[in-house]
């Protein structure tokens, strides 16, 4: 087992937000149990705080908005494109397995509009990354869309998005003057483009799967979970990009367009 993916899904566990503040009403609740004194009092109405916090306020607005206007969608694109690189994260093979069916999840611009892009450009080649990705559902369902099969590339050992840049340059081979297309959520697309630009291979950013709309207080009723949930996925990129940084898998802390 590689040791360091490992611990880096070992941290994420414990660092999401919804798993953190079980641990920490857990923790709250034995202390309250323990020591009924003022400390446990403490640590539970700290906790409620933060929670009403989460709930009325649009941190998740706050943290995810400069991710997704990072990278603008492009205002055109060259009359010839040689590529198109969609990243995975958009379906569940283990479902595909249960139902038969193609099942594709909330990043489902990824794929949609991959193949509507590689539609638009018949002389582009579509490589697929992801570790889900490679399902026979998904090849019948771009064949549907009448995507042809030998335009499609696909690289479903990769587990993370730096394996996915390897892999799929190792795959497609590129040469020094091809025009690629890489499509990913634009929360994502930061974190992407430095890896991509990393290991020498320049793309154009094509973000899709907003996520974020103008902040409007009280426009509709609070969901913690899924505030906590959409914080969860924003603060996983944040730490990515530190974390990708210190550890020289990219030279920008957080990359932008190139000027």
């Amino acid at each position: 087992m590689d040791i360091a993916y490992f611990l880096s899904k070992a941290f994420w566990f414990l660092a999401r937000p919804g798993n953190l503040l079980m641990l920490i009403i857990l923790l709250g609740t034995l202390v309250a149990w323990i020591r009924p004194t003022k400390s446990g009092r403490t640590w539970l109405t700290s906790l409620s705080a933060l929670l009403l916090f989460v709930s009325f306020a649009p941190v998740y607005t706050w943290i995810a908005r400069p991710l997704e206007e990072r990278f603008p969608p492009p205002a055109s694109l060259p009359a010839k494109i040689d590529g198109i690189l969609v990243l995975g994260g958009y379906s569940s093979s283990r479902i595909a397995d249960r139902t038969g069916l193609l099942e594709i999840n909330g990043a489902a611009d990824r794929i949609v509009l991959s193949a509507a892009l590689a539609r638009r450009h018949p002389e582009a080649r579509l490589m697929i990354a992801g570790r889900s990705e490679r399902h026979p559902t998904l090849s019948a369902w771009l064949a549907d869309m009448g995507i042809d099969g030998s335009r499609i590339a696909y690289a479903p050992e990769a587990r993370n998005t730096i394996e996915e840049a390897a892999l799929s340059y190792r795959k497609v081979q590129p040469g020094p003057n091809e025009v690629w297309l890489l499509v990913t959520s634009a929360q994502h697309m930061p974190r992407a483009v430095g890896i991509f630009r990393k290991i020498g291979w320049p793309l154009i950013p094509y973000p899709v799967d907003y996520q974020t709309a103008d902040i409007e207080l009280l426009a509709d009723w609070p969901d913690v979970a899924a505030n906590l949930a959409g914080i969860g996925v924003v603060l996983k990129e944040w730490v990515g990009l530190v974390a990708y940084y210190a550890m020289g898998r990219t030279d920008e802390l957080f990359p932008g367009p190139e000027t």
